[in-house]
């Protein structure tokens, strides 16, 4: 995965694994995966999956998510006070809005035509959430807004 975004940084990367370990999952995003799709679960269809990745969002297997949400929620308040960092700041209605709908699964032209704004705004929106969650991608963003109640 490494070799291919070092080749072409605009790749996009689903895993497909039978492992659903935390290590496992934590370094294929760390790699730059905008999803990691497990063998054994649901998540509509693979095509499905590669289509919402290349508009943008994110595939996540349901029990990855779920299993780092709790992660997540044990783990959020303490490293907030261990690190003594401040919390993010915080998202506007209108991001809030994009995040709830990008959390839903919708693509950018959805949620555009959804809120009446167009695609570039809703791009705009994802990379002000992003940077308020300080969290590169789509999938990292709603996990983080999540964790912290923000949806």
């Amino acid at each position: 995965m490494e070799s291919a975004k070092r080749h072409c940084s605009a790749a996009e990367i689903i895993v497909h694994s039978a492992l659903e370990d935390e290590a496992h999952v934590r370094r294929a995003f760390a790699a730059g995966a905008s999803g990691y799709l497990l063998k054994n679960s649901w998540f509509q269809n693979f095509t499905q999956a590669v289509l919402q990745v290349v508009n943008g969002g994110a595939a996540v297997s349901p029990n990855v998510v779920r299993h780092f949400l709790m992660r997540l929620r044990r783990s959020m308040p303490d490293e907030m006070s261990q690190a003594g960092s401040t919390p993010p700041k915080a998202l506007s209605m209108r991001e809030r809005e994009v995040l709830l709908l990008v959390a839903k699964g919708c693509l950018t032209r959805d949620i555009a035509t959804e809120l009446s704004i167009s695609a570039q705004t809703v791009c705009a929106h994802v990379k002000s959430i992003c940077h308020k969650l300080q969290v590169r991608t789509r999938a990292h963003a709603v996990t983080a807004a999540v964790s912290r109640g923000l949806i």
